[in-house]
């Protein structure tokens, strides 16, 4: 929907996806699709060969968390051509998230699509490794907490049945 220069947008998880939606302040594929507002004619376009993509946040606050569908207004900032606000609400209407201000910057998308074919080049990569299974010994279960420990993790490792010390410095190690 729009309003003057207001695009109003409503995004929503697919069903078997919302129970995500509780880990997340703002889950984000929602944040990805109610950003798709932006290419809706809010702000002038980029060009020919150019797109638009989130640089600078200010005033960003969170107002709830969880929700698996949101409704999006996206509007120009005072006479700029590259700051818009926006505001974001559950269903109902109650506040989600709004930011005072969201700059974007052009990008040329043969720039996008060096830096995608980058990936495939990497002298890294993901193994996925399966533990051995039933050969838990005693040594993988012996933590060494270093210092303080405000956090309370040496207590959290000794709960599962781990054997825990504690040390000031590494010397005492």
């Amino acid at each position: 929907w729009r309003r003057g220069d207001e695009v109003f947008a409503e995004v929503a998880l697919p069903e078997e996806e919302s129970a995500e939606a509780a880990d997340y302040g703002i889950h984000p594929a929602l944040m990805d699709a109610a950003l798709h507002a932006l290419g809706l004619g809010v702000l002038p376009a980029a060009g020919e060969g150019r797109a638009r993509l989130p640089f600078s946040w200010s005033g960003v606050t969170l107002h709830a968390a969880g929700a698996a569908a949101l409704r999006v207004r996206v509007g120009p900032l005072g006479d700029a051509e590259d700051t818009v606000s926006i505001t974001v609400a559950d269903p109902a209407g109650a506040p989600v998230a709004t930011a005072e201000s969201l700059v974007v910057r052009p990008v040329v998308t043969a720039q996008l699509e060096v830096a995608g074919s980058c990936v495939h080049d990497s002298l890294f990569r993901v193994d996925w490794v399966t533990p051995p299974t039933g050969s838990s010994s005693v040594e993988a279960r012996r933590w060494t907490v270093l210092g303080p420990d405000p956090l309370k993790v040496g207590q959290s490792l000794e709960q599962t049945g781990a054997t825990v010390f504690a040390a000031d410095d590494l010397d005492s190690v």
